[in-house]
């Protein structure tokens, strides 16, 4: 039960990369290379997820809000693998073949986003919600709802 909500929790935080050619790029934090920056709540957790699932965990850990970030680390710090054992679990190891955005709820500052994960085995996570927020313009996943 336990490993179950670890790894919904992990795809809820975990949420990025279709969108990554038609988005702007904004600096990173480090001020080192920039980082995508989609336009849309639903586009972020589309392009989460595939930065999760293509193994680039510091563009997706990018898109984490800082709330996003300590239950992140309070998570790791559970599990041995870190961040890149959720995102297997997240991903089923790579396997996603699509991230269908199913809903996009917008309330100000706020959004939540319905995806159907789709994977290479012909199975699917269907209804998976990520909440966002808007900081400094751009749409970071929260890890709720």
């Amino acid at each position: 039960m336990q490993q179950r909500f670890l790894i919904h929790s992990a795809v809820a935080l975990l949420t990025f990369a279709f969108a990554f050619t038609a988005c702007d790029k904004l600096p990173s934090p480090g001020g080192t290379s920039p980082v995508p920056v989609a336009k849309t709540p639903g586009e972020t957790v589309q392009a989460f997820y595939l930065a999760l699932n293509e193994g680039k965990y510091s563009e997706a850990k990018a898109m984490l809000s800082e709330e996003a970030l300590e239950a992140l680390k309070a998570s790791s710090e559970k599990t041995e693998g870190g961040l890149k054992e959720l995102a297997n679990a997240a991903t089923k190891n790579g396997t996603i073949s699509a991230v269908e955005l199913a809903g996009e709820d917008i309330q100000g500052e706020k959004a939540t986003v319905i995806v159907h994960l789709r994977f290479k085995d012909g199975t699917a996570e269907e209804n998976t919600k990520n909440g966002l927020r808007k900081v400094n313009g751009a749409w970071l996943l929260t890890g709720g709802e």
